[in-house]
């Protein structure tokens, strides 16, 4: 019935009891509460009160302010996590500039939580904007800055066209037509499907399984279109949002797949080191994958500096998850999962250090 009265009543707000209740000495006689379960009680209710007025209203826009104005950064990577929605959430990232690309995460319902990496545009101001259409806790880090310089263009709001498929394709899909700059040697893309397991690349050449995506909550995706600027999909099923192109600043390349191409056991806790190919003047870009039995989250971060990792990936939905994240010149990805799990990662492309510039994690937003 409370769950219902949700839909009813949009200044209603629960407080998740059974997540708390089941420690011992909490009650008399297994009904009713003692001191200490009123003191709990009453603490979560507060607490919940606290985190509905500091979360922005249904459809405000929040204006973050990302770094100082200036000539060099047009754009950023940030990571976005949405927990705690009061029925269901969904967030819309975007530049504040007018026409600006808009990424639109997956609905988080009650009791969900997700996280994604996402390259957005900033404004005259240093700024991005967030919406959410119902009231949740929102945590934005920034990761890194991205500079005006080797033809880096952020895509103007718009959507993939239809276009024809190849004679005799080799698998049933589905080819979208991107608007892509001349000379452009990559183009970024937020997917989001709902298949559990979508292929993508050239129209012009079969699809390799090797790239596979599982994209349930949206996944930032480095392709190399063809010489039309077309992509094929392996499903209709697939929403696809340019977000940005580059010249010569960034460059997809053929998957290299680390841990020798298979899962890697991860236990809970221990920190793992992702041993990412460098090369000299340049960023590894690199997909992760991560599937588990139990929900829980993945901290990713630059070795040797695990208390200032950024949590860029939450899973309950499925159970797995999968983002794209710009490594650090001369050092190592790590990664620590909370739970037991299984990771997967590739190099994906690589980008240059006058375009892209990554930094140590730092919080720029939080309702909370």
């Amino acid at each position: 019935q409370l769950e219902k009265a949700l839909d009813r009543h949009d200044d209603l707000f629960l407080a998740n009891w059974t997540s708390v209740s089941g420690g011992v000495g909490l009650t008399f006689d297994a009904i009713h509460l003692n001191g200490p379960g009123r003191r709990l009680m009453a603490g979560l209710v507060l607490d919940r009160v606290a985190d509905a007025r500091a979360q922005p209203a249904a459809g405000r826009i929040q204006r973050v302010a990302v770094s100082e104005p200036s000539r060099d950064a047009v754009g950023v990577v940030i990571a976005v996590s949405v927990t705690e929605p009061r029925l269901e959430s969904r967030v819309t990232v975007t530049g504040c500039g007018a026409g600006s690309t808009s990424i639109r995460l997956a609905p988080v319902k009650r009791g969900e939580a997700t996280s994604q990496v996402l390259a957005v545009p900033l404004d005259h101001l240093g700024r991005v904007c967030l919406r959410s259409d119902d009231p949740a806790h929102i945590e934005v880090k920034l990761l890194a800055l991205i500079a005006n310089s080797q033809g880096t263009v952020f895509s103007p709001k718009s959507r993939p066209g239809a276009c024809a498929l190849p004679s005799n394709p080799t698998n049933q899909r589905r080819c979208i037509s991107i608007a892509v700059p001349d000379s452009a040697s990559a183009q970024l893309l937020f997917v989001r499907t709902r298949s559990d397991r979508i292929r993508s690349g050239r129209c012009d050449r079969p699809l390799p399984v090797s790239s596979q995506l599982s994209a349930s909550a949206g996944e930032l995706v480095l392709v190399q279109p063809d010489e039309l600027g077309e992509l094929c999909w392996s499903s209709g099923d697939v929403k696809v949002t340019p977000v940005m192109s580059s010249v010569a600043g960034i460059r997809a390349v053929e998957l290299a797949t680390l841990f020798e191409g298979r899962p890697l056991e991860v236990a809970a806790g221990d920190p793992v080191r992702i041993p990412t190919p460098q090369i000299d003047g340049e960023i590894p870009i690199v997909r992760i994958r991560i599937r588990a039995k139990t929900a829980g989250a993945l901290r990713v971060g630059r070795c040797g500096r695990p208390g200032r990792s950024a949590t860029v990936l939450r899973f309950d939905r499925k159970l797995r998850a999968s983002t794209t994240v710009f490594g650090f010149a001369n050092h190592d990805l790590c990664i620590i999962s909370s739970v037991d799990a299984k990771l997967t990662a590739d190099v994906v492309g690589y980008a240059s250090r006058e375009m892209v510039r990554t930094v140590l994690p730092r919080r720029i937003y939080s309702t909370g």
